[in-house]
């Protein structure tokens, strides 16, 4: 209580620092059973410690920011480079320099700043998934231990039931013994030696098998494409097995120049120059299916209405509004399949005789965790909460297209204001406001013409009414019609 208090009173966390103290003996049965009791529990360190939930959510954290952050830079570049090609297109038009010096070691500049902070970020997502792989590794390092620590707890009751123990004191309760074993075989060295083994493999993969398909650096490789090639004619993202294909050293180009996706492949997160974008991916000989463009619904099947918050199932490539499809799996009264190794017990273990196996199945499934199938047409995967992950690419492209939606609407909308300026019109033959009259030929032939005649414009004080013949003005010349702009149009 006292500690509790001073904790409470100061509101610093309080941390206990433990002298390791170095394993004489071998683990006891008893610890060893504790170590077991961990790992099939599913007692990972990230769910065993406070420490460790906090290790894992600064991961899951880390990641999140990363996508977040390589997304909006490179935005940004796609920004500056749509204003720079507009701005030389302009020039162009106008018969103008294209663009200083100055102005291009701008650009220059600004490109190598966000190719610089790619490769960061690059970086820094590779080295979360290498700390997440660390992380979920380590139930196997720990079964790496209680397996060496059995084996050496059995050599030692073998040893002493046959009276070759080298302590050969009678009374070894009362009295410890020296260390019998070899500081190899003592815990914290079997951890090490399996943390070491398991992180060799994992280096000897290659970049490819480690992160093209790691959830993490999918999502991170995806948005930032996304962000690089924007627009609806945008490419598809490339296959996940070409996207280390340069640095693998392998893959060859159709083009007999390099391969701009290379480019970018060879340096991580890298930038590719605005003028060879479109050649950007990847021409890879094993892709016998090329896909012009990359066409996602951005509404919910379920609420048809844009995604708020989109999740996409990791068993099909379906995407739900997140509240509607978890509304629909709460309410379902279906369970997920079994899975390879709960169909494996069920074979190797005979249900009981007033059981039929369809019934140990069915009161195998009530254990596993409630499941609804795929709402899409067709479909027939069943999908639990766990199946689901949020979707930031499709998030991002949905609010692009919310986006593209309300321009084109306010667009419409300021069409509609200026139709509207036409309404004030004098019934009758009141000619409208901002119309003139002009002696035909002095538009091009492509311009609308409206050949109004009105009653005020033939009419002369001299003239007896209605004795001109239509189209002519009291003088005599033929008129015609014209919106003042087209006018206008016409003169240029």
């Amino acid at each position: 209580m006292p500690i509790r208090a001073s904790v409470a009173s100061t509101r610093t966390a309080t941390v206990t620092t433990f002298e390791h103290e170095p394993q004489e003996f071998p683990l006891t049965q008893k610890a060893t059973d504790g170590l077991e009791a961990l790992k099939q529990h599913g007692l990972r360190l990230g769910q065993a410690s406070t420490q460790g939930q906090a290790l894992e959510a600064s991961l899951k954290k880390a990641a999140e920011l990363l996508k977040q952050v390589v997304g909006d830079i490179n935005d940004r570049a796609a920004e500056e480079r749509t204003r720079r090609q507009n701005r030389l297109q302009k020039r162009a038009n106008d018969g103008e320099q294209a663009e200083t010096e100055e102005e291009k070691a701008t650009y220059d500049e600004f490109q190598q700043k966000v190719e610089a902070l790619n490769r960061k970020l690059d970086e820094s997502v590779r080295r979360v998934v290498d700390d997440q792989a660390w992380h979920e590794r380590i139930p196997e390092s720990l079964q790496h231990v209680i397996a060496k620590s059995k084996d050496a707890h059995t050599r030692r009751e073998a040893a002493e039931a046959k009276g070759q123990s080298e302590n050969e004191e009678e009374e070894e309760e009362a009295r410890p013994r020296p260390s019998t074993f070899h500081e190899s075989e003592r815990a914290t060295a079997l951890l090490h030696a399996a943390e070491s083994t398991a992180d060799t493999v994992w280096t000897s993969q290659t970049l490819t098998e480690r992160y093209s398909e790691n959830p993490v650096y999918a999502d991170f490789y995806k948005i930032r494409f996304d962000a690089q090639h924007p627009g609806e004619n945008a490419p598809p993202i490339p296959p996940a097995h070409t996207w280390f294909a340069s640095q693998e050293g392998r893959g060859t180009q159709r083009r007999a120049n390099v391969s701009q996706r290379d480019i970018q492949d060879a340096m991580p997160g890298g930038f590719v120059p605005d003028d060879d974008r479109e050649d950007a991916h990847l021409d890879d000989e094993d892709t016998e299916l090329q896909i012009s463009s990359e066409n996602r619904s951005c509404k919910c099947p379920l609420t048809l209405q844009y995604f708020k918050q989109p999740v996409t199932s990791r068993k099909c490539p379906h995407s739900f509004e997140k509240s509607a499809i978890l509304g629909l799996i709460r309410t379902s009264t279906d369970r997920a399949p079994l899975t390879a190794e709960q169909l494996a017990v069920l074979t190797q273990q005979h249900p009981p005789r007033s059981r039929s196996r369809p019934e140990a199945e069915h009161y195998m499934r009530q254990t596993n965790k409630i499941a609804a199938q795929c709402p899409e047409t067709g479909c027939r995967e069943m999908l639990t909460a766990d199946d689901l992950y949020d979707d930031q690419l499709l998030k991002r492209r949905t609010l692009r297209a919310i986006a593209a939606e309300e321009r084109v609407r306010q667009a419409d909308a300021e069409e509609g204001d200026g139709d509207d300026s036409d309404s004030d019109v004098l019934p009758g033959t009141q000619i409208r406001k901002r119309k003139r009259v002009v002696p035909i030929g002095s538009s091009p032939a492509t311009v609308r013409r409206r050949t109004l005649i009105k009653d005020e414009l033939r009419r002369d004080a001299s003239v007896v009414p209605n004795s001109q013949p239509i189209g002519h003005s009291a003088e005599g010349a033929v008129m015609d019609v014209e919106d003042e702009e087209d006018e206008e149009e016409g003169d240029e």
